[in-house]
């Protein structure tokens, strides 16, 4: 399988996976993680991305949830089929099932209320939208 080298530095809110750090950062962490697998030169990877970056950076105090990406021109994945880009994987809490098809709108809102209505764990609000008093 090939793979680009583990960047140095992955501090931005969206994780940048490798072929070879995938099983580590995805299969063997407890968060639930949501994978784009993208091309660099897709017209539709370049129209996710602010908003894909958006809603990581909303997540990013949410301990249970990890937004990733993978350049899928550079790294394969074993056992992922990407037929198209973007392609949008949820790994969730049971490793062992099969990752959900990402079908939700392709915007920072959408991201975030499909991450919301299939994580597991205990919703974390995201940054900057607490709930105030009297909208619950």
């Amino acid at each position: 399988m090939k793979s680009a080298p583990i960047p140095e530095s992955n501090d931005e809110p969206v994780k940048v996976l490798v072929g070879k750090s995938f099983k580590q950062e995805v299969l063997d962490s407890d968060k639930e993680v949501l994978v784009e697998f993208y091309a660099p030169w897709c017209g539709h990877c370049k129209n996710l991305a602010p908003h894909y970056d958006a809603a990581a950076k909303k997540l990013a105090n949410n301990p249970n949830v990890l937004i990733a990406k993978v350049d899928s021109t550079e790294n394969e994945v074993a056992g992922v089929d990407i037929q198209g880009f973007p392609t949008l994987k949820w790994w969730g809490k049971d490793k062992t099932a099969d990752p959900v098809e990402y079908n939700g709108e392709r915007n920072t809102d959408g991201i975030i209320s499909w991450i919301k209505d299939h994580t597991e764990y205990d919703w974390v609000e995201p940054e900057g939208e607490e709930v105030k008093e009297g909208e619950l």
